[in-house]
């Protein structure tokens, strides 16, 4: 028995020792290692941080791209031939061209699991989501890393609707935490308003969907035709050519190069709002 309560007491030790702190508990600041003589290779030209290496990353920040951008997707279950990886691949091509619009921004990796749109779990194969708190938790971990690797500039952006409340709160939070301090986290709500898009799909477009009962599960226009532009297999274009079942709420999705140019221009119309968001908060903040 006292073997026993030894035993305990050293493992409560352990847990309230400096193994047991969270990330969020974690100080302020820590000491980064870095390569005494990097070896010299050619840069690489994506915006990704999980596409480059460490020190590329650390060349990017010395050559003054220290604004991130932290997106939030999610896998969700949506229509029949929609890929649960459909907040990603959008985000793929929606965040390369804010990065690159912006000059001196990264991306950092995408958060793939946030809460559902109401707090519940969704009713579908493949809905994997997670609580609020959970969710607040590991943004604002990833949030202090950034913070600590020197960004100066954190945006938080969400291409899914349970995505927007955690991402405003975190910012809320973070920002009256690091008052003073040299990195500012900005949360961007432009990014998920889709008024200007939905107002060129309806009214330049000229497209008027109409929703086919049990057959919708959040398919529509919006998401297959960026998804036409930036990924094509996530909407298995191959198979639903060969199927002839090229539709989506009763619009045709025929031709395809027209559907892909819709796409890239929807991506366009939601990358010059963003980037005038993030302009104006980080101005805002200086």
């Amino acid at each position: 028995m006292k073997k026993f309560v030894w035993m305990a007491a050293g493992l409560a030790a352990a847990l309230t020792g400096p193994l047991g702190v969270s990330a969020q508990d974690a100080p302020e600041s820590r000491s980064l290692k870095v390569y005494n003589n990097p070896p010299a290779i050619e840069a690489t030209d994506s915006v990704f941080m999980d596409d480059m290496t460490w020190s590329e990353i650390t060349s990017a920040l010395k050559a003054g791209k220290t604004t991130v951008i932290l997106p939030a997707g999610g896998l969700e279950a949506t229509g029949p031939f929609i890929t649960l990886n459909k907040h990603q691949n959008m985000l793929r091509g929606s965040t390369d061209m804010i990065a690159r619009k912006l000059g001196n921004a990264l991306v950092a990796p995408v958060v793939r699991f946030v809460p559902p749109d109401d707090f519940q779990r969704g009713p579908y194969v493949g809905d994997f989501n997670i609580s609020l708190a959970a969710y607040k938790s590991i943004l604002t971990d990833i949030c202090n890393t950034l913070k600590e690797d020197g960004f100066k500039e954190v945006i938080l952006i969400g291409d899914h609707q349970g995505a927007q409340k955690g991402l405003k709160e975190v910012a809320d939070e973070l920002t009256a935490k690091w008052t003073g301090g040299p990195t500012h986290v900005h949360f961007i709500a432009e990014y998920y308003d889709r008024t200007a898009v939905q107002n060129y799909i309806k009214n330049t477009l000229g497209i008027k969907e109409e929703r086919v009962p049990g057959g919708g599960f959040g398919d529509n226009y919006y998401n297959t035709a960026i998804l036409f532009a930036v990924n094509p297999d996530g909407i298995r274009l191959k198979q639903r050519i060969a199927a002839d079942t090229l539709t989506v709420n009763g619009v045709s999705l025929k031709p395809v190069e027209q559907t892909a140019a819709n796409g890239k221009h929807i991506l366009e119309i939601q990358t010059d709002q963003t980037v005038k968001a993030i302009q104006k908060a980080i101005a805002g903040a200086s």
